[in-house]
């Protein structure tokens, strides 16, 4: 991305030239202004490809002999080409071959299966709600729908987020009325991650808008960064863990943000030493553990500390 030479105007750029930009979707907004202080502004989308694809012969098309060669080189009769573990689980095997396949079919591909593993036994709503709220039918009319409503506002504005970038990054799980308490469950959506999310408003029957209008307010985390440009990959995510220990522990079911802070992290564990600590306690729990927590928006490992096992 060039800068701007021409001295009669003043162009600056979000994210700044010569920005690295990861794999998927970065939004970069651009403002000119001119010697009189006249703006003009846009916003546009940057939007980069993982290169493995799946086309291991490099004929810029994915077909069957695409999975042919990956499963000849988990029986090791060809060599390996760049990217031939699709799963991206460290090794070769016939379902990085099948992958290929179901993308030549046009089926969900090993990625997305890969991705959906993370949070097969984690519990609470859902992390795939997928299109259950998509078009907010769910929201029954009335307060239901009338709190829904300001609190999707609020949300947007503190959030710095547009219309088009809530729909491809929050998916809503339920919306309900329960003992005079007004509930939202959703899951936060950026590429592999999957945060699950909620907030609560207290209200009655006879609130004001303007009693609404503060409660949501009130409920609404305000540090929270849902408008991050991009992630890493869950590869590195893990790389940063062994800095701090081999083997660790990943929580991904609890994706979340930093308070205050606001940042997106997960968090991981481990017993120093798990002879010692099941001797004080069964099932593998005792007073030394090492935690570690990682920043998943680049990889930083942001601490790596010691406690109690029984305290997360």
């Amino acid at each position: 991305m060039a800068a701007n030479t021409d001295s009669r105007v003043t162009i600056t750029y979000d994210p700044p030239p010569n920005s690295y930009f990861f794999v998927g979707e970065t939004p970069v907004s651009v403002t000119a202004s001119d010697v009189s202080g006249t703006l003009s502004s846009c916003v546009f989308k940057v939007i980069v490809k993982d290169k493995c694809s799946g086309d291991l012969n490099k004929d810029e098309r994915i077909t069957p002999a695409d999975a042919l060669i990956a499963f000849k080189c988990y029986l090791g009769l060809d060599e390996c080409p760049d990217c031939v573990d699709m799963n991206k689980d460290g090794e070769v095997t016939p379902a990085d071959a099948r992958c290929i396949f179901r993308i030549y079919l046009e089926v969900p591909d090993c990625q997305q299966d890969s991705d959906a593993a993370l949070y097969k036994d984690c519990t609470g709503h859902s992390f795939y709600p997928g299109d259950t709220c998509s078009d907010e039918s769910c929201i029954a009319e009335g307060m239901e729908r009338k709190i829904f409503e300001e609190w999707k506002k609020q949300f947007l504005s503190i959030h710095n987020l547009s219309e088009e970038m809530f729909a491809e990054r929050i998916e809503i799980s339920d919306v309900k009325i329960t003992n005079l308490w007004w509930r939202i469950d959703y899951v936060f959506v950026l590429d592999w991650v999957r945060s699950q999310q909620s907030e609560s408003v207290s209200f009655n029957e006879s609130s004001s808008d303007q009693e609404i209008e503060k409660a949501v307010w009130l409920a609404i985390e305000k540090g929270e960064q849902f408008d991050i440009p991009h992630i890493v990959s869950k590869a590195v995510v893990e790389d940063a863990f062994q800095d701090c220990g081999s083997d660790m522990n990943i929580d991904w079911c609890h994706i979340d943000f930093l308070n205050v802070s606001g940042e997106l992290i997960v968090k991981g564990s481990k017993p120093l030493d798990k002879a010692r600590n099941q001797a004080i306690l069964p099932g593998g729990y005792g007073p030394d553990c090492v935690r570690a927590i990682v920043d998943v928006s680049t990889g930083e490992l942001l601490r790596c500390y010691t406690e109690p096992c029984l305290i997360f």
